[in-house]
């Protein structure tokens, strides 16, 4: 039980600590004396007399709620600082409601518990850094994993059980969680998140300040508005360049009068000129289809020819008669002076 009890006694310590600070930054409190609460506070909860106390008084069985409480409280006010029962009552609402949704987040990890609690501690460093404040917080790990590393894994998972039984009656309303879509009306945590900035922004640094984290949480939605924004130009002007192309492509003429401006000479002759050089492609293609016509017509007739006299040829051998027979003698053309003296000269002869 003794690792059991340090793990809530330091998760929610620091979770403690984180409101503070928070609360002494939201009512502008002088930097030295905010730099002292959180010194007195931390060496407090960082004390190894006071971790050995908790380590021995309660090494058989878990704190209870209340015992927590006391003791939490009693931290809270042994520095300047000074808490009401209303007060108390909404710090430890903050402390318990946060650390369960960490540990939500854990998935029932124990490993992921353990880093869990050494980011809270790493957080706590971060508030104020000083040398006697990180020499308590080295010390602290250094015995957490001296009390762990024995332990197998059922051990340490039955310890992450148990951490979180302890939280679990526990169904407080948070604003800040609500706010960031990460509780429910009812108290019960959102499980689809995936798409929500703030956790994407956060699951990778649970245990982290949550307060510093969601005052740059609006300079992160602007920063991603803004990138989405550029994206959708770049998209379009994308689509716009790919249209044109294929204009382009198409030998498409823009005209120029939807802008008011007169179109020049120079866009006009090169516009023309790929559809001139088409049609000239085309006419030449034409001419070249008429000249294969031709020759083919030729062929065909030539080829004809000797199919026919193939033809008589056979023909003539089939009656047997010889080709002389066929052949046509040219006529002479007559002279007529000729044929009249041949006329007189048979008229003597008579």
């Amino acid at each position: 039980m003794t690792i059991t009890n340090l793990f809530i006694i330091l998760n929610l310590g620091c979770e403690m600590l984180y409101v503070i600070d928070q609360r002494l930054k939201a009512q502008a409190i002088p930097l030295d004396k905010s730099a002292q609460v959180l010194r007195e506070i931390t060496e407090v909860l960082l004390d190894p007399k006071f971790l050995h106390y908790i380590s021995t008084a309660y090494q058989h069985n878990m704190l209870t709620v209340q015992q927590t409480r006391i003791l939490l409280t009693d931290i809270a006010c042994c520095s300047l600082m000074r808490l009401d029962v209303n007060s108390m009552d909404k710090l430890w609402d903050l402390m318990i409601m946060i650390f369960k949704w960490q540990m939500y987040l854990t998935n029932k990890s124990a490993q992921a518990m353990m880093d869990l609690t050494f980011r809270h501690l790493d957080g706590i460093g971060r508030l104020i850094p000083e040398m006697k404040k990180q020499i308590l917080i080295d010390n602290v790990k250094k015995s957490l994993i001296e009390m762990w590393e024995p332990l197998c894994e059922d051990d340490q998972t039955i310890v992450h059980r148990r951490v979180y039984k302890w939280l679990k009656p526990y169904t407080t309303k948070i604003s800040i969680l609500i706010r960031m879509g990460l509780q429910k009306s009812d108290g019960e945590f959102e499980s689809a998140v995936h798409n929500n900035v703030f956790y994407n922004y956060y699951i990778h640094n649970i245990g982290e300040n949550i307060y510093s984290k969601t005052a740059n949480l609006q300079v992160l939605k602007s920063q991603i508005d803004q990138s989405e924004n550029e994206s959708m130009a770049a998209s379009l002007a994308m689509k716009s360049h790919e249209i044109d192309t294929l204009v382009q492509q198409l030998n498409i003429q823009h005209t120029c009068e939807r802008f008011n401006e007169p179109e020049s000479s120079t866009s006009k002759v090169k516009t023309a000129e790929p559809i001139h050089s088409g049609l000239h492609e085309i006419v030449i293609n034409h001419n070249t289809e008429l000249d294969t016509k031709n020759e083919n017509v030729t062929d065909n007739t030539k080829l004809k020819e000797i199919s026919e006299e193939s033809n008589l040829t056979k023909f003539m051998k089939k009656i047997k008669i010889d080709e002389s027979d066929f052949i046509v003698k040219q006529a002479v053309e007559a002279n007529p002076n000729e044929q009249l003296l041949e006329m007189f000269d048979q008229n003597l002869d008579v």
